[in-house]
């Protein structure tokens, strides 16, 4: 098996150990707009979902992407933009649920997240900028805290979730043999971003997920890879990025 087959497995055993323990939540809201916009390399995001009469507009550093994990990628790789949000600490943000606003809100600790599915693509052409585009669809799970502490007599309101839309990721490839993840344009930092939709998407293939026993190495892999390079992908200087905390 070549190295770059192994760090597939090990992404796909990390996707199982992360999206298999998600509680479930009835009723769910859908997502009809809004944005997520990722910086791969650092595992840092800015979350924006719409719905009817719902908004949640928060940040995390707790998304995990195979891309992020993996790249760069050889020639003729195939890669998925599939990705998950498990935020382990306490990010502010604002929501509106059911038509109330909450100015200041708590999201995190384990008890929001989602998984972003998509099928997979090959990559291939000349050098340069490549973008690629595949639709996704999105379940997950908010609950609102009303302090930073977090207690259960804090939670304000808890929902699922449910969307679809379409993923974008840039890629670059000065190197014809190997693609890295490369920031979008109009988008700051962000090299991969899911845009939801109000119309239906098709539904994306069903990621090939294998066994979970070496996940803990990539978790310690993507780890030691997001410590590098630590950008201010949340300063409002970038570009409009969020300065929640």
């Amino acid at each position: 098996m070549t190295c770059h087959a192994i760090r597939t497995t090990l992404a796909a055993a990390l996707l199982v150990s992360m999206v298999a323990p998600l509680p479930l939540r009835a009723d769910p809201i859908t997502v009809t707009g809004g944005t997520v916009e990722v910086g791969v390399s650092q595992g840092q995001a800015r979350i924006t979902f719409v719905g009817n009469e719902f908004l949640l507009d928060t940040g995390t550093e707790d998304f995990f992407t195979f891309v992020g994990a993996l790249s760069p990628f050889p020639a003729g790789t195939a890669v998925n933009l599939g990705g998950v949000w498990r935020p382990t600490d306490l990010r502010g943000g604002e929501a509106i649920v059911n038509g109330v606003h909450y100015e200041e809100i708590y999201f995190g600790n384990l008890q929001s997240g989602g998984t972003f599915t998509t099928s997979s693509v090959v990559l291939s052409g000349g050098e340069g900028f490549l973008t690629v585009k595949l639709p996704f669809t999105f379940t997950g799970f908010v609950t609102g805290f009303s302090s930073i502490n977090a207690q259960p007599e804090d939670v304000v309101f808890t929902a699922s979730l449910v969307g679809s839309g379409t993923a974008t990721a840039g890629f670059s490839n000065h190197d014809p043999a190997l693609y890295w993840p490369s920031s979008l344009p109009g988008r700051d930092d962000a090299q991969l971003a899911y845009v939801f939709s109000s119309s239906a998407v098709p539904e994306p293939g069903t990621l090939a997920l294998l066994g979970t026993g070496l996940a803990p190495f990539l978790v310690a892999a993507y780890r030691r890879r997001s410590t590098r390079g630590k950008h201010a992908f949340w300063s409002a200087e970038g570009g409009g990025g969020l300065s929640r905390g």
